[in-house]
């Protein structure tokens, strides 16, 4: 089966990675909805075994604008 990985860091305008970052990725390829990660202490987040698609990657945090990316292949 092909399946695909989306994995990355949160970091702040100044480049400074940001821990605690709530990532939540949908598609509607996906079975099962929404799935979340929190970023651990290098602001790094790790979605594996997703099928082939598009999807909307959103990030949350206290006292940050949430930040929402649409289209992600």
């Amino acid at each position: 089966s092909t399946t695909g990985t989306i994995t990355g860091r949160a970091q702040d305008s100044s480049g400074a990675m940001l821990p605690g970052v709530t990532v939540s990725i949908a598609s509607p390829s996906m079975i099962g909805g929404v799935r979340s990660a929190v970023t651990d202490a290098l602001g790094t987040y790790r979605f594996v075994q997703l099928p082939p698609g598009e999807y909307t990657v959103t990030f949350e945090l206290t006292s940050f604008k949430k930040l929402t990316f649409e289209g992600i292949v």
